[in-house]
């Protein structure tokens, strides 16, 4: 019996699933994500991953200061950002995480459960060795 053929199964079973999740991060062309200020002044549009892809603002809403035109950019994108995430079916109170943080805590995750999975399986072998040295 190969013991470390399950633990092998185990790490390429969490290696696909890790790539999987790093092509899940690939821009989807088709969702767009709307946003506004200052009553339609100031316009922002979210795509792909969460990137800003366009921001519009019309000349009147330059007749605002500086901090006030910020606030008003700032404003439109989160709700473009916002309405990205909903029309990608992500709960918008689920921090948003990129795909490169989600591989990094699964890698770790793949590590750990391995060594555990590893002493599990010495555990066994141990346990089997015992066994097998009693019916002898």
């Amino acid at each position: 019996m190969n013991v470390d053929l399950g633990a092998e199964g185990f790490g390429h079973l969490l290696d696909s699933a890790r790539q999987a999740l790093r092509a899940a991060g690939e821009p989807v062309p088709d969702v767009r994500g709307e946003g506004e200020s200052a009553g339609g002044l100031v316009g922002a549009t979210a795509g792909g991953v969460g990137t800003l892809e366009s921001l519009r603002i019309d000349p009147r809403a330059l007749r605002a200061g500086s901090q006030e035109l910020a606030e008003q950019i700032v404003e439109a994108v989160n709700a473009a950002l916002l309405d990205l995430r909903t029309r990608a079916g992500v709960e918008p109170s689920v921090p948003a995480q990129g795909p490169a943080e989600l591989a990094g805590e699964l890698e770790k995750l793949q590590e750990e459960a391995l060594d555990r999975f590893g002493a599990f399986t010495d555990t066994i072998g141990d346990v089997l060795a015992r066994i097998e040295g009693r019916s002898r």
